[in-house]
């Protein structure tokens, strides 16, 4: 995997400018201009790829030749007059393919299934401490009462926000993977539209959390999203309120650096 991302890299990004002409080429005729779209655009496969790799215990290699697919599907389909980059609508449909090979191979995804049976021993392990120590937890406390190694411990709490933003009630009272609720029959032109916006909020704010450290989840979920105040986020985290309020500005940067690159197209 490392060695075809080091690759992957040298290949630069195309200009809005050379993307739309390689368009124009391949509209024309000229099937050299495919070949060319695809190869500038193998290391947004990559990225995509290597998460969902990291998230569902699947092979790379596996992941990265679905989202490939899904790739050449969205360049044979996008319409470059729309004034939209490539990116925005491969990224969609790269994930869709990716998903769909997820569904229809349960068996590759054994890995997280045995990681969420641990997270939810941390977690009820975690929530008992927190209430006897009126704080959070560190890793070395909670592994200690999971005889567990704390490095384990954070590993598998890095799986929190995956399992928490991919999974759904069914309506009868039972939580299933969001792998299951997609359709093999979906038709890409009609939902890219509708949904391309409401699924990239959520699976790009689930891949961002997975690239924060443990505290830095905590200060993002309590004092960004539920908004408590620094003296409740700082007790119940167990830092100072000067160590909180740095830490979700160091929070915000990294989002915003983080959506910044990600508008550079891989």
């Amino acid at each position: 995997m490392k060695t075809l991302i080091n690759e992957l890299k040298k290949i630069e990004v195309l200009t809005r400018e050379e993307e739309l002409k390689l368009f124009e080429e391949l509209r024309n005729g000229n099937e050299y201009a495919e070949e060319l779209l695809v190869k500038h655009n193998l290391r947004l496969v990559a990225k995509i790829a290597r998460r969902y790799s990291q998230v569902s215990g699947a092979e790379f290699e596996d992941l990265f030749s679905e989202g490939t697919i899904g790739l050449v599907k969205s360049i044979r389909k996008f319409d470059h007059h729309t004034g939209n980059r490539l990116c925005s609508y491969a990224e969609y449909v790269i994930r869709q393919s990716i998903t769909h090979y997820l569904k229809n191979n349960n068996n590759l995804i054994s890995i997280p299934e045995k990681k969420k049976v641990d997270l939810d021993r941390i977690k009820r392990v975690r929530s008992a401490l927190l209430s006897q120590l009126n704080r959070e937890p560190n890793f070395e406390e909670i592994a200690k009462e999971l005889n567990m190694d704390g490095k384990k411990v954070e590993e598998i709490l890095s799986y929190e926000a995956f399992f928490v933003n991919n999974e759904m009630e069914n309506g009868e009272g039972e939580f299933i993977s969001v792998f299951d609720t997609i359709s093999s029959e979906e038709n890409v032109e009609e939902m890219v539209e509708q949904k391309m916006l409401e699924e990239e909020v959520l699976s790009l704010k689930e891949e961002f959390l997975l690239t924060l450290k443990e505290r830095e989840r905590k200060i993002y979920r309590l004092r960004l999203q539920e908004e408590k105040s620094l003296e409740e986020v700082s007790e119940i985290i167990g830092i100072s309120k000067e160590g909180v309020r740095k830490g979700a500005i160091r929070v915000e940067e990294k989002m915003r650096k983080y959506f910044l690159e990600l508008k550079k197209c891989g």
